[in-house]
């Protein structure tokens, strides 16, 4: 009698836990998990974050995303805690402003690198032009 209420018990818990707001919620948490330890590793090509003022050189493509990485921590740290609501709806709800919230904040983190970078590259192009016309013109 005992062993089926804890049997009962569990089956209950086990559906409360395994619901499609875990499902959906856990897809969230692996992408987390993905972009927090895959970003730094990208290289400009088919995976990142893709704006072109991102792609325009590998050091500003490898500061956007190391910091994407490390915003996309709370974001993980959050769907971890949305795991432990009981209603799958409430889950579900609550799971789906966090993915959007960490892509706009991605996008944020893009704009706001690629600014303060974009004089540096500026003067940088300038540089490398002008040694190029002074080689060009050395040639003739």
């Amino acid at each position: 009698m005992i062993k089926m209420e804890i049997k009962r018990k569990v089956i209950k818990l086990l559906a409360i836990i395994f619901d499609l707001g875990f499902i959906v919620n856990s897809v969230f948490i692996i992408i987390y998990m993905i972009a927090i330890f895959a970003f730094p590793f990208v290289k400009i090509g088919p995976l990142g974050l893709k704006q072109q003022a991102v792609m325009r050189s590998e050091e500003i493509w490898h500061k956007v995303h190391v910091i994407a990485s490390i915003v996309t921590i709370p974001f993980l740290l959050l769907s971890i805690a949305v795991l432990f609501i009981e209603n799958w709806l409430t889950k579900s709800l609550i799971s789906l402003p966090i993915v959007f919230m960490a892509i706009f904040t991605w996008n944020v983190v893009a704009k706001v690198v690629t600014k303060k970078n974009e004089k540096t590259i500026k003067l940088k192009e300038q540089k490398d032009l002008e040694e190029q016309i002074k080689k060009e013109s050395g040639l003739r």
